[in-house]
C-alpha cells in the first residue's frame, strides 16, 4: 500500500511510477531536441498537436497503448490521434513519429551511439598522448 494513496495496490504503484518516468523521459527528450536544434526561439508562439504513429518492437497490449496515450494526452493536450504499429526492426525499442518529427529509443540506436562515443573517447585519448 502507498502512504499517499492507501487504496493503491503494489501493481498500481509500479504502473504509476512507470507512467511518471515515461512523462519525465518524454519531456526530457522533447526539450533536448528543441534545444539541440534551436527549434523554438524566445518570443515564438507554439501550438502543440500530435497526430502520429507509435512503433514498437513488440505488440503493445491495449493497456500499454492506453498508458502511452494517457502520457501523451497529459503532456500534449491538443493530441488528436495515435496509431500503434509493430516494427521488428526496432530491436527492444519504441518510436514516436508525428508531424515530421521522431522521438525514439532502441537498442540498435543505443549501441550505435555508444560505439561512436567510445570511438570519440579513444580518438581523443590517442590525440592527447601524441
Amino acid at each position: 500500500m502507498n502512504a499517499a494513496n492507501p487504496n493503491m495496490t503494489k501493481i498500481e504503484m509500479e504502473r504509476s511510477l512507470k507512467l511518471n518516468r515515461s512523462r519525465k523521459n518524454l519531456r526530457r527528450d522533447v526539450g533536448k531536441a528543441i534545444a539541440d536544434y534551436s527549434m523554438i526561439e524566445h518570443g515564438d508562439k507554439v501550438m502543440v498537436c500530435l497526430s502520429g504513429i507509435v512503433k514498437c518492437a513488440f505488440i503493445l497490449s491495449p493497456e500499454q497503448q492506453s498508458e502511452i496515450t494517457q502520457v501523451l494526452l497529459t503532456q500534449l493536450p491538443n493530441h488528436s490521434e495515435l496509431t500503434f504499429m509493430q516494427d521488428a526492426n526496432l530491436i527492444g525499442g519504441i518510436e514516436l513519429l508525428g508531424n515530421g518529427s521522431k522521438i525514439s529509443w532502441n537498442i540498435t540506436d543505443y549501441l550505435s551511439e555508444l560505439d561512436l562515443n567510445i570511438e570519440h573517447l579513444l580518438d581523443h585519448k590517442f590525440r592527447s598522448q601524441e
